[in-house]
């Protein structure tokens, strides 16, 4: 069980993995690609629970989870949202006339509090609308001041610039629009043998782009008013990853672990320690 269960109520569980702190929303194809983990989403379901899924999911798949689970089928609620391009997938819950079905059951489970995949303004306008509380937020749903604390360091420039002021290592490396990307890609390259782009909102792996010393452009130039990352290449043995719980009264580390890289790609599952 996960500890989002021990709270009161049932679970809202929205897997809005098209959503914008992620990937741009132009980038259907990748978007659409992500949202096909969804059904994973079916593991963390307990009887009651309503979960929201961009893609379906197919009977013997949850039979099995439900089966493993032993959670009967019928006690879990399930809305598909169709794909809608250049929308995230909480704003497509409107646009498909899927929030009234979902008051419907929020009203039958009084304690219910929305889960979501992605923390955007999204996500958090149908929590405002149905009247839930966001876990695990004390105080009910997040503040304005935190969404857009949380878009910015979901970019890779937010990022640098949030890591820098808190005095983070970070490789080498600037920002760059796509008009400047050229001239920055040449210049890092002198320095460093190696360099890596990134478009500045990507996820996964993504917009990455190795540029070697003396390398000639393999590819279109980019939108001029779009956003980069220029960095010095690093090679990476493990990708750290920690989940925390902060309250005002304190932070509580939920878990941490590692999963080992080679070539820049993840090459183990994901160890606790």
């Amino acid at each position: 069980m996960i500890s989002e269960h021990e709270g009161p109520g049932a679970l809202v569980i929205l897997a809005n993995f098209v959503s914008p702190p992620a990937v741009d929303l132009a980038e259907e194809s990748v978007l659409r690609q992500g949202a096909e983990q969804a059904p994973r989403k079916l593991w963390l379901t307990r009887p009651g629970d309503v979960l929201i899924t961009p893609v379906p999911f197919s009977a013997p798949f949850r039979r099995y989870v439900f089966h493993l689970l032993g959670v009967p089928e019928n006690s879990v609620d399930v809305i598909t949202v169709p794909d809608t391009p250049y929308l995230p997938m909480a704003q497509a819950l409107a646009e498909h006339n899927l929030l009234e079905p979902l008051r419907a059951l929020v009203a039958e489970r009084p304690t219910a509090r929305l889960l979501p995949t992605a923390l955007d303004e999204a996500s958090a306008a149908p929590a405002t609308d149905l009247r839930i509380p966001v876990v695990p937020y004390e105080t009910g749903i997040p503040s304005p001041g935190t969404l857009r604390a949380v878009a910015p360091m979901n970019t890779k420039s937010g990022f640098r610039t949030v890591a820098q002021s808190l005095g983070l290592r970070l490789p080498h490396g600037r920002a760059s629009t796509g008009a400047e990307l050229g001239q920055v890609t040449t210049a890092l390259p002198a320095s460093h043998q190696r360099v890596v782009l990134k478009t500045d909102r990507s996820a996964d792996g993504h917009g990455l782009h190795f540029v070697s010393h003396g390398d000639q452009p393999s590819h279109s130039p980019p939108p001029a008013d779009s956003h980069w990352v220029v960095e010095e290449y690093v090679e990476h043995t493990r990708a750290i990853s920690a989940q925390v719980h902060a309250t005002a009264a304190r932070v509580e580390v939920a878990c941490d672990g590692e999963m080992r890289m080679s070539g820049g790609s993840l090459a183990s599952p994901f160890r606790l320690r």
